[in-house]
């Protein structure tokens, strides 16, 4: 609900999500050995989530389960929700005491759908000015960007002069250029 959510509450429930991130830093240190199970609900960080979402007792997320290691779809049967920020996204809850239901969406649908569809997105988001003026961000990941070419490069691609290339990016990511 961030975005339909007061200015001041949007930013509230940004600043739990912080707290909650850097309360997780210490249990999370070890992704194989990471169990939210064993995060406590902080009572003073539970009693600030939105009245709404703590009667639901559920935050709702959506996200481009794409993008390994960070979000993508694996298990026994190939659909269960996995990596580090299904991992995150567990630890918030847990630490909201909530419980999360991780949604697979397409990556550009999912800014725009925090609020009337959405409670957060978590799905390693570029943050830019744009975007910052139409939800909230909690900084946790500094990506960088990769150039990928075909075996032995035999179109002789060259990084640091791209212009002319034909080159594939992501819908609705950063370097996407309407």
């Amino acid at each position: 609900m961030l975005k339909h959510l007061h200015h001041r509450t949007r930013h509230a429930l940004a600043g739990l999500l912080v707290a909650s991130v850097f309360g997780l830093a210490p249990q999370a240190v070890l992704a194989v050995d990471f169990d939210a199970a064993k995060i406590a609900k902080d009572e003073a960080l539970a009693a600030r989530v939105p009245t709404e979402i703590r009667a639901r007792g559920k935050i709702s997320i959506g996200s481009d389960t794409s993008y390994p290691p960070a979000e993508f779809l694996g298990g026994a049967d190939g659909r269960t929700p996995m990596g580090i920020d299904v991992d995150l996204a567990a630890g918030i809850a847990a630490k909201l005491g909530l419980e999360f239901e991780f949604v697979t969406a397409e990556f550009a649908s999912i800014l725009p759908a925090i609020g009337p569809r959405y409670d957060l997105g978590i799905s390693a988001f570029t943050i830019t000015n744009e975007r910052y003026g139409a939800v909230d961000f909690v900084s946790y990941f500094n990506g960088g960007r990769q150039w990928a070419v075909q075996m032995g490069n035999p179109a002789n691609f060259d990084p640091e002069d791209p212009c002319g290339s034909l080159v594939g990016v992501q819908t609705g990511s950063n370097p996407e250029k309407p």
